[in-house]
C-alpha cells in the first residue's frame, strides 16, 4: 500500500485528496519519492529533505511506488533496491515505464548484486547509486544534483 509521513510525521496508508491538495501547495518544489521497507529510514529522509526544501512522499513497496507515481509524478525517486519479497528491478521497471525521464537513485549493499539493466541505466546522466547504509548530506547533494538536470 502506499504510505506517506503526512505534514505532521503520521502515517497514512492511502492516497488522498489532502496529499494532492499539499503537492499542489508545493508546486514549486521538487517532489522526491523514497521507495524503502525501512520505515526509520523513510522518516529520517522525510525529515533531513524536507529541512533542505523537499517535498517527500515514501512507498513500502511497488504497489506504493506504482500509487505515488501515478498521481505525483515525482521528479526523482530514491529506490532502495533489497526490498524483501520484491525485486528492486521491478520497481525500477516501474519507476521508467511510468516517468520515462525521471532520475532514480539506486541504494543497495553493493552495486554487484544490480542487475544488468540497472547497473546500465545508472551509467548513463540522471540516475545514481548509493552504498547503503545511506548517509543523509550524500543523499541530499545528489538530489539536489539530479533536480538540477531536469
Amino acid at each position: 500500500t502506499y504510505m506517506r509521513l503526512g505534514v505532521h510525521g503520521i502515517l497514512k496508508k492511502q492516497f488522498d485528496l489532502d496529499d494532492l491538495i499539499e503537492c499542489i501547495n508545493h508546486r514549486n518544489t521538487p517532489v522526491l519519492l523514497v521507495v524503502a521497507d525501512n520505515k526509520d529510514f523513510c522518516l529520517e529522509c522525510k525529515c533531513f529533505l524536507q529541512k533542505e526544501g523537499f517535498y517527500i512522499l515514501t512507498a513500502a513497496n511497488n504497489d506504493g511506488a506504482r500509487d505515488a507515481i501515478f498521481h505525483m509524478r515525482p521528479t526523482v525517486v530514491v529506490l532502495d533496491m533489497d526490498i524483501p519479497d520484491e525485486t528492486g528491478d521491478e520497481i525500477f521497471g516501474t519507476i521508467q515505464q511510468n516517468i520515462p525521464r525521471v532520475k532514480i537513485i539506486c541504494c543497495a549493499c553493493s552495486r554487484a548484486t544490480l542487475s544488468q539493466k540497472v547497473a546500465r541505466t545508472i551509467a548513463k546522466k540522471g540516475c545514481a547509486y548509493l552504498d547503503k547504509p545511506v548517509k543523509l548530506p550524500e543523499l541530499c547533494a545528489l538530489v539536489r544534483e539530479l533536480t538540477a538536470l531536469v
